[in-house]
């Protein structure tokens, strides 16, 4: 049976965070003091409406967190050789150590947590199961010298994406079969999303465009996305008809993703600053914008103004913004730092670094 898509899931497969029913869990990890390019360990923290965020189980030790799985009662992670997968209630392992020469670069859980892609250093990609830990048919791809640094399944976990040199593909999870051709977006990959339906992929990279794509046949839908700098994000909003894109040119832009027309005129960051993430609301009516020099605004679409401006004490190089499913909150998450902001106010609830709550 193939199981039915969520109401709103567009992380991509990076989900740092899972909200769920009066909780919160939180991805936090520690670097190496030592080595500061290490990392030491990752840990789970949960909070509730009522109280500080408290840890779950064990740290994951010398292993990056990188997602939940969608009903946040697992959590998939690599280090430089391996992935894994845990209990983020114990932080006990439930599957792998699976290794994947010569290194594993990504990770994504299938939406119904039964099947890990691990993407490598030759941008092959393996996929087991997670119950029994044996390999599961895995794409088919020549190897070479190119990490796959970005690997998704889609939302009913029937298809899978992943990098490839100067571009990506799309491949049938059943069969390993390619369902599409190399995709070429000339230049390094920032952002790969599915929409909501499954019907189009939005790419953006480096050197400054985004682009939407048929995920049946990887044909261009509509133009290139232009911005004057490298495209950091592109997102989908909820129902699949826009295109937000978050450029170091100092603007977050609105597209028709069947059309690539602009919906708004270009969103200036105060200050001139330059947005590393953009997330939609579940309504599809509010952006939160993240900036890599300061902690981000909520934007209203409609009027095309800043709404609340995202509080948080203390900022060390926030990465990954996302909504909560009901829009009452926006998390904020990087290396070493967890934040959960109330969306209206912009006034932080709840803020956990790598030395535990704040």
């Amino acid at each position: 049976m193939t199981p039915a898509a969520p109401k709103y899931d567009l992380s991509g497969g990076r989900r740092l965070v899972h909200f769920g029913e009066n909780r919160t869990r939180l991805l936090v990890e520690t670097i190496d003091p030592v080595n500061r390019i290490e990392i030491e360990f990752t840990k789970v923290y949960e909070a509730t409406d009522r109280g500080r965020p408290k840890q779950l189980g064990r740290e994951l030790t010398k292993y990056l967190g990188k997602a939940f799985s969608p009903d946040g009662r697992l959590v998939v992670g690599h280090d430089k050789e391996t992935a894994c997968v845990w209990d983020a209630a114990t932080g006990e392992r439930v599957a792998g150590p699976f290794a994947h020469p010569p290194g594993v670069r990504s990770v994504a859980l299938s939406p119904d947590g039964k099947r890990l892609a691990v993407g490598g250093q030759n941008a092959v990609v393996r996929v087991w199961h997670v119950d029994t830990g044996r390999p599961a048919v895995s794409p088919k791809q020549r190897e070479f010298f190119h990490p796959a640094r970005f690997v998704c399944f889609n939302h009913t976990g029937t298809r899978l994406a992943a990098d490839v040199f100067n571009g990506f593909r799309v491949w049938d999870v059943a069969t390993g079969e390619p369902v599409t051709p190399e995709i070429r977006h000339e230049g390094m990959l920032n952002s790969l999303r599915f929409n909501i339906d499954d019907t189009l992929l939005v790419s953006a990279v480096q050197e400054g465009t985004a682009q939407v794509w048929d995920a049946a046949t990887g044909k261009a839908v509509g133009p290139r996305l232009k911005h004057a700098g490298p495209v950091r994000e592109a997102v989908f909003s909820p129902d699949g008809k826009r295109v937000a894109t978050a450029s170091l040119d100092g603007t977050v832009r609105l597209w028709t993703a069947a059309t690539g027309e602009p919906v708004t005129a270009p969103l200036k960051m105060p200050g001139g600053r330059h947005p590393t993430g953009v997330a939609f609301d579940p309504a599809g009516k509010r952006l939160a914008i993240l900036c890599g020099d300061a902690p981000g605004t909520i934007w209203d679409i409609e009027s095309e103004m800043p709404r609340a401006a995202l509080r948080v004490l203390y900022y060390h190089g926030i990465e990954h913004v996302y909504f909560s499913p009901d829009g009452r909150y926006v998390a904020l998450l990087g290396p070493q730092e967890a934040v959960v902001c109330d969306a209206a106010t912009g006034q932080e609830v709840h803020h956990v670094s790598d030395s535990g709550p704040q």
